[in-house]
């Protein structure tokens, strides 16, 4: 059985809700993009296959262990502050 671990809930939330707010605009602009070219009309087809991939190794990826760390968080904000600039 896999060792359990702890997620830092509200700090996930929060790098979400800063991610989403930060590219909310880029996002729209994406899917205006996708909608109204047929050389990108591909990208609505991008999320739905990376879930089936994510779902066809899920046994695979819960075996494997969690070793998180702070590197991550801190590119992550890094990232969302350059972008921001």
């Amino acid at each position: 059985m896999p060792q359990q671990t702890r997620y830092n809930i509200p700090l996930l939330t929060g790098l979400l809700a800063s991610f989403l707010f930060t590219y909310y605009p880029t996002l729209l602009n994406l899917v205006q993009a996708w909608s109204s070219s047929d050389d990108y009309s591909h990208g609505f087809f991008i999320i739905p296959v990376s879930i089936y991939l994510l779902w066809t190794k899920r046994d695979e990826l819960t075996e494997t262990p969690v070793r998180p760390s702070n590197w991550g968080g801190i590119l992550i904000v890094a990232s969302l502050l350059l972008y921001i600039l």
